[in-house]
């Protein structure tokens, strides 16, 4: 449901349907290089802000490798529908980097 491009990779999000829903969400997070293979890049951690008047809300998820390198998984429950700041971030044998991007959530 949504790509962005990070320190010369590309990371593609995939969830159940075509966006993130306030409930619960499998998030599948993929990083692939400029050939299109899968590019391992360590630890990854994703985040949601979402700011509204007098509050701030946060929904991080725990971001665990699958058995394939390159593909990651976590869980997020942003809790409400509206436009949320998305930052991703990894750090390992292909440095640190750090992106952050818009989402939708229904």
């Amino acid at each position: 449901f949504a790509s962005v491009k990070i320190n010369g990779l590309e990371a593609h999000l995939f969830t159940q349907g075509d966006a993130l829903r306030a409930a619960g969400n499998d998030l599948f997070i993929e990083f692939r290089d400029a050939q299109g293979e899968l590019a391992d890049v360590g630890d990854v951690a994703f985040e949601l802000v979402l700011k509204m008047p007098g509050a701030v809300m946060h929904s991080i998820g725990k971001v665990m490798r699958t058995a394939t390198p390159g593909q990651y998984r976590t869980t997020v429950e942003p809790g409400l529908a509206g436009e949320w700041k998305a930052t991703l971030r990894f750090s390992g044998a292909r440095g640190n980097a750090e992106t952050s991007f818009l989402l939708n959530v229904k």
